[in-house]
């Protein structure tokens, strides 16, 4: 018994060790990186030089420490490893089966090239590199389907995080190196640009240049003209290489900025391997792709069943050609479909819930809902959790931290309203707006604007706004077989489902009314900020505003009654073909088409 001890004491010994030699090179490794990221100009910004240095010193010291000294991050990091080296002893044992795979993937890229080659001479198009990205991905497409023909299913997590990031690369590559590609991004790109610029008090010239001359740009389709945009391209990337700064102080982060954080890692990470500005532009855009796809595969492996619906609405053409664009919606959408996931897994069974599951359901969809606030009603449904399956300090904790959320977000809301009038008003919106005067014009008669609402709700829900806007690519154009992707996440709803599922119908009215409450709030938003005082209608809701309401609404919606037939995984290869071949086509013949 004594030897066992002393040998299960040797062994977490030597897993610590392990595991603080392995933090301490990561954390190196990103200290690194960071110090190449960060410029500072001699005899400029001097403190932030410092600070950045003695806290980049302060972290490799303790971070490895942390790591050893909390055991959940300790175990965590094993089990990270353990994975690894799983993995490299089955990569090592079929080397062979991997090696002829590759072989054989390469020499149908090569076919690939020649094929696109041939057609585009035989038809007299002239071939460029956009349309070989279009054939290449088409291919990849086809590829990743072909190996993963036999575990689509039970394996959907890693198969849509595969084919979303070919879907993203493919949208990234063919679209223009510099903002223009969606509403708002100049917005984004500089909050983003803002995120990195906190640390060192400037931003790049070459990232004002393009910020500065947005406009111009985009009326002048700028990007599509190889010629001009590659000498316009060239001298950023001169500037970039030279490193001119402009002193730029944010003053400070607001909460929105979270969202920023994935792309500012991206553009630094591509600073730091000393990258010309076009690259690291699309670092930063391909690091959004790379977290969204994280965040949709782990939707998918949260679930038993109803893997269909999360793959289905996670590749929506156009949320996937919003997450290769700089924006905060693959940030909204990504973890609210994460956290619906965990929620909607608690009835795949009837165990006790725990503290863990309800802390990770709730923080899971308040950090995705922080840029836009209005979608907390999201976590309306665990007010309505069954009580046997919870205990009564869980019973309390979800009322006070429901009620805390509720009124906080409220007061969020109105008081801006209430003490600054034009708090919401977008510049943007076409005549009289007012947020004041609008509230009072609702307040005067509420149910008129209760029968605007479910009028509008009704239309916005529909396939000529919905529908249509799955294949919505921004400035780009708006892409056909949209009635594709509408039918195909449909489908996914009712027909991948549980009969032993334990959602009771309280549960559905839950999740349907706070589905219908987010819808109201992002109704209200922008009828209050960007719509004419009086209108009738609303104006300003575009159809990405539904994608984190659409899974648990059809999941609440649809019955647990019909099943698939047939084997499951011939659907699932069809579910994703039906989805990224049609945005892979309309990537060529709107975007590519344009060069």
């Amino acid at each position: 018994m004594g030897m066992k001890r002393v040998g299960r004491e040797e062994t977490i010994m030597n897993e610590k060790k392990q595991n603080y030699l392995i933090s301490l090179i990561v954390i190196i490794v990103f200290a690194v990186l960071c110090y190449r990221a960060f410029y500072f100009p001699v005899g400029l910004y001097e403190k932030r030089r410092m600070a950045l240095y003695i806290g980049l010193v302060l972290l490799i010291i303790f971070i490895p420490l942390l790591v050893i000294g909390i055991p959940l991050l300790n175990r965590m990091l094993a089990g990270v490893i353990a994975r690894i080296r799983i993995l490299g002893t089955r990569c090592t044992k079929n080397w062979r089966n991997i090696a002829k795979h590759g072989v054989l993937i390469f020499i149908g890229a090569v076919l690939v090239y020649l094929l696109t080659y041939g057609v585009c001479t035989v038809s007299g198009v002239s071939m460029n590199r956009h349309k070989f990205i279009i054939a290449i991905a088409m291919y990849a497409i086809l590829c990743v389907c072909i190996l993963f023909r036999n575990i689509a299913y039970t394996r959907a997590d890693i198969l849509a995080f595969l084919v979303i990031l070919i879907m993203g690369s493919c949208a990234i590559l063919t679209t223009p190196r510099i903002p223009g590609t969606v509403a708002d991004d100049d917005t984004h790109y500089r909050r983003t640009t803002e995120v990195v610029g906190f640390f060192t008090g400037s931003i790049y010239a070459a990232e004002e240049q393009v910020l500065r001359e947005y406009v111009g740009n985009v009326q002048g389709h700028l990007y599509y003209d190889e010629e001009s945009a590659g000498a316009y391209l060239t001298s950023l990337n001169e500037s970039y290489r030279n490193r001119d700064i402009i002193p730029y102080d944010v003053g400070g982060l607001h909460y929105y900025h979270i969202a920023y954080i994935v792309p500012a890692c991206g553009i630094m990470f591509g600073r730091a391997l000393g990258l010309p500005f076009v690259y690291t532009f699309m670092m930063g855009k391909w690091f959004i792709c790379l977290a969204y796809a994280l965040l949709i595969s782990a939707s998918i492996r949260c679930v038993r069943r109803g893997k269909a619906l999360f793959m289905a609405v996670g590749m929506i053409p156009t949320m996937v050609f919003l997450a290769s664009a700089y924006n905060y919606d693959y940030w909204i959408v990504g973890w609210s479909i994460w956290g619906i996931a965990k929620f909607v897994s608690l009835f795949e069974n009837e165990r006790a819930i725990t503290n863990r599951e309800l802390i990770d359901i709730i923080l899971t969809i308040l950090i995705g809902i922080i840029p836009k606030i209005v979608y907390f009603p999201l976590l309306f449904p665990l007010l309505f959790l069954p009580q046997n399956r919870l205990n009564k300090g869980q019973q309390v904790i979800v009322r006070i931290f429901a009620i805390l959320i509720a009124c906080g977000i409220c007061l969020m809301l109105l008081v801006p309203v209430l003490t600054t009038p034009g708090a919401y008003s977008d510049t943007r919106a076409e005549g009289t707006v007012s947020t004041s005067g609008q509230l009072q014009y609702i307040m005067a008669d509420p149910v008129r604007y209760i029968k605007l609402l479910i009028t509008f709700g009704t239309q916005w829900f529909s396939t000529a706004i919905l529908g249509r806007g799955m294949q919505d690519f921004g400035y780009v154009g708006m892409g056909d077989y949209w009635g594709i992707a509408f039918t195909v996440v449909i489908l996914a709803a009712f027909l991948d489902r549980d009969e032993d599922s334990t959602l009771t119908v309280k549960m559905r009215v839950a999740i349907e009314v706070g589905v219908f409450a987010a819808y109201v709030l992002v109704a209200t938003a922008m009828y209050l900020g960007f719509t004419q005082v009086g209108s009738d209608t609303i104006q300003g809701v575009q159809s990405r505003y539904a994608y984190p309401l659409l899974a648990p609404l059809l999941y609440a919606i649809a019955p647990n009654k019909v099943r698939l037939t047939g084997k499951k995984e011939n659907w699932m290869i069809a579910l994703v073909l039906l989805m990224s071949l049609p945005m892979i086509w309309n990537l060529n013949t709107l975007s590519v088409a344009l060069y």
